[in-house]
């Protein structure tokens, strides 16, 4: 069962069980997100906020730091339950865990701390001319980065593939300049 009843409980408080284990992990993973967040600046990997024309943050700081600000005073609302359960079963209580969990699982997908495999868009592969390539970071320490072209097969030699990057960064920021 993971739904609520018919008094609006789940199976914790308030919660449905994917809520509660939703809520248990955010509760994890903002304490090691928010730090993150503070270091990492004006960080984007977002393709359509790097051509905008703008270069400053609307607000004047990184939308990282409003992130961990809002989660941190969310969090600042939790402590005043002495426990998770508590907070599920609480009538305010449940409502903040879900605007908590929101917040987290929002920050954690839009800056994600390790590196995962994408598609580089808007890069044509040297080999075939097609725009499939595949960035693969690292597995272990000690490995290269690899970019893979999904049509072809061939690998992107690594000067090359970072002296078009460069080339492309330097097109746009000359774009975003002469508008």
């Amino acid at each position: 069962m993971d739904e609520l009843t018919a008094d609006g409980h789940g199976e914790f408080g308030y919660l449905t069980t994917a809520q509660w284990r939703s809520f248990q992990w955010a509760v994890s993973y903002s304490l090691v997100l928010v730090p993150f967040l503070r270091d990492a600046g004006n960080y984007s990997i977002s393709v359509d906020e790097g051509r905008t024309a703008k270069t400053e943050p609307a607000l004047g700081m990184p939308a990282t730091q409003i992130a961990a600000i809002e989660i941190e005073s969310l969090a600042g609302e939790l402590r005043h339950w002495p426990d998770l359960e508590d907070i599920a079963n609480d009538t305010t209580g449940w409502q903040v865990a879900i605007d908590f969990t929101r917040e987290v699982q929002t920050a954690a997908h839009r800056w994600p701390m390790e590196d995962k495999p994408h598609d580089v868009e808007d890069v044509r592969c040297t080999h075939c001319g097609m725009i499939a390539l595949v960035y693969q970071p690292p597995q272990v320490p000690g490995d290269e980065t690899v970019v893979r072209c999904a049509e072809c097969g061939q690998v992107e030699d690594d000067r090359d593939f970072a002296e078009r990057l460069a080339i492309m960064r330097d097109e746009m920021k000359r774009l975003r300049h002469a508008s």
